[in-house]
């Protein structure tokens, strides 16, 4: 077996019996995929039931746990990694140093709300 391991992406079986009707938030984690595969962390997709993106938003920060909203908005916690205005730099040391922060985006990508956890 080589190294790294190739995986199919996309849709790789369906039956419409067995599945739920309607759309699916897809994060791309940091170091899930390979950049010519077009996997990036910057960005939450929503696929349809065939597995193709109908909408992306763009996010400054890797993502986990989107919420679509019914106005469109997609509520999401991010890893936020700048640091905070008022804190001292701990960049130097491989301790971490990165929190979390609740953000709101609008249909085009716009910053509605951010909370720093």
């Amino acid at each position: 077996m080589a190294w790294p391991l190739q995986y199919q992406t996309g849709v790789t079986g369906w039956d419409r019996h067995k599945a739920f009707v309607g759309y699916t938030l897809f994060t791309h984690l940091p170091g899930a995929g390979a950049p010519e595969a077009g996997v990036t962390p910057d960005r939450v997709d929503l696929l349809n039931m065939m597995g193709h993106p109908v909408h992306s938003w763009k996010i400054p920060y890797p993502a986990w746990y989107p919420r679509l909203q019914p106005n469109g908005n997609l509520v999401l916690m991010v890893k936020y990694t700048r640091q905070p205005e008022g804190y001292p730099d701990f960049s130097e040391y491989p301790m971490g140093g990165s929190s979390g922060m609740l953000m709101e985006l609008d249909w085009n990508s716009n910053i509605l709300f951010e909370y720093l956890c």
